[in-house]
């Protein structure tokens, strides 16, 4: 009986060493090559909004505690980051017009504006011809659709008074 078992078990051995050979249909230890990981799409990077044209809204500041409202339309010029243009009151009874040079800051939806608006205005105030400038900068950030501009200090150059707070509001 031993030897009954000696060959059952020498057969087993036998039959497993010729299962396990180098055969094609042998299965294999090695880990399972895995796909290449995707290639990301590419994201188009943030534009620098397009300011140029024309732009229509309000313009307001305070002059000797008294807050004045007005219609106003503009115009930009753009070059890349740089913008400057002009400004006049829509009501033609009103002479108050002036310029604008600013840079765009950022790109995208983050984007802001920094600037400078120079005024020129007429005698309707009491004080004569004046011209008054001002720095402003965007609260938030701009779009192609809409610009709020401010400036909480201006400077008057050749005429006396108390002219602060200017407010823009532009949109097209």
């Amino acid at each position: 009986m031993r030897r009954y078992f000696a060959w059952v078990a020498a057969f087993v051995v036998a039959a497993a060493s010729i299962g396990c050979g180098d055969s094609p249909s042998a299965p294999t230890n090695s880990a399972p090559t895995s796909a290449p990981a995707p290639t990301p799409a590419s994201v188009p990077a943030p534009a620098i909004p397009q300011l140029g044209g024309t732009w229509r809204g309000t313009y307001e500041y305070t002059f000797n505690n008294v807050r004045y409202f007005y219609e106003i339309t503009t115009t930009f010029n753009q070059s890349g980051r740089q913008i400057s243009g002009t400004w006049r009151a829509s009501d033609p009874a009103n002479k108050e017009n002036g310029e604008f040079t600013g840079t765009i800051v950022g790109e995208g939806a983050s984007a802001t504006v920094n600037g400078t608006v120079t005024l020129i205005g007429d005698n309707t105030r009491g004080v004569g011809a004046c011209r008054a400038r001002s720095s402003v900068n965007s609260e938030n950030s701009v779009s192609a659709a809409s610009l709020r501009l401010i400036g909480p200090n201006i400077t008057l150059l050749d005429c006396t008074g108390n002219l602060r707070g200017l407010v823009w509001i532009l949109g097209r």
